[in-house]
C-alpha cells in the first residue's frame, strides 16, 4: 500500500522504498560537508557513520555545523557516527619559525627565484621554490586520516589520537552486526 505523493506518509514510504538502493553501513559526504543536501537523501543513505574529508585553509566553513546536525540525525543508531578530518587531527606540524629561520628562507627562495630567471630550464628549481613556499605559507596543523577497515562482516573506523599516551594512541569505533544482521555502532558508553 502506498500513501499520496507530497503527504508525511508518502515521504515515508519513498525512504523505506530509497533505502533499497541507497542505504550504506559507511558514507562519505560529497562538499566537505556543505549544506548542500537533502534531509529525505540522507535518510535514504541511513548510514551508521558518515565521514567528511574537509580542512585545509579553505575560504568558506566546511563542514557546516547545520550538515553535521543534520547528518547525525538522519542517521541510523542510537549513536550515528560523524568522522571529520578536520575535527580528527592526528599531529602537528612544527616549524622554526624564528626570526632568523624565517630570513634563512625568504633568503633562500630570493636566490632561487634568481637562478630560475638565469637558467629558465631548471624544472627542479621550481619545485623546490613551490615547496619553499609551501612551508613558509602554512604554520597549521595537519589534518589526520580517517582509518577504514573491514573483513567483509564488521567496519573499524579510527584515527590518531593528536597527544596520545602509551595506554591508547588511537580512538577507535566498531560497526558490528546486529540481531537482524545490519551493521551498529557498538559504543563503550551505552
Amino acid at each position: 500500500m502506498t500513501s499520496p505523493a507530497g503527504t508525511a506518509a508518502g515521504e515515508e514510504d519513498l525512504i523505506r522504498a530509497a533505502r533499497n538502493v541507497f542505504e550504506v553501513d559507511v558514507a562519505k559526504s560529497c562538499h566537505h560537508g556543505s549544506a548542500d543536501v537533502s534531509e529525505v537523501f540522507l535518510r535514504c543513505v541511513n548510514a551508521a557513520a558518515t565521514v567528511i574529508s574537509s580542512g585545509d585553509n579553505e575560504p568558506h566553513a566546511h563542514p557546516r555545523s547545520d550538515t553535521l546536525g543534520l547528518v547525525g540525525k538522519s542517521s541510523r543508531g542510537r549513536r550515528p557516527l560523524i568522522f571529520c578530518t578536520e575535527l580528527a587531527r592526528s599531529g602537528k606540524e612544527r616549524f622554526d619559525l624564528s626570526d632568523n629561520r624565517i630570513d634563512e628562507l625568504v633568503d633562500l627562495r630570493r636566490a632561487l627565484k634568481v637562478m630560475v630567471t638565469t637558467d629558465p630550464g631548471r624544472p627542479a628549481l621550481k619545485k623546490k621554490i613551490e615547496n619553499l613556499e609551501r612551508v613558509l605559507g602554512r604554520a597549521v596543523a595537519t589534518y589526520g586520516a580517517i582509518q577504514l577497515r573491514t573483513d567483509g562482516e564488521r567496519v573499524v573506523l579510527a584515527y590518531k589520537i593528536e597527544q596520545s599516551s602509551a595506554a591508547k594512541g588511537w580512538d577507535i569505533y566498531r560497526l558490528e552486526p546486529s540481531a537482524s544482521g545490519e551493521l551498529a555502532y557498538v559504543s563503550q558508553h551505552d
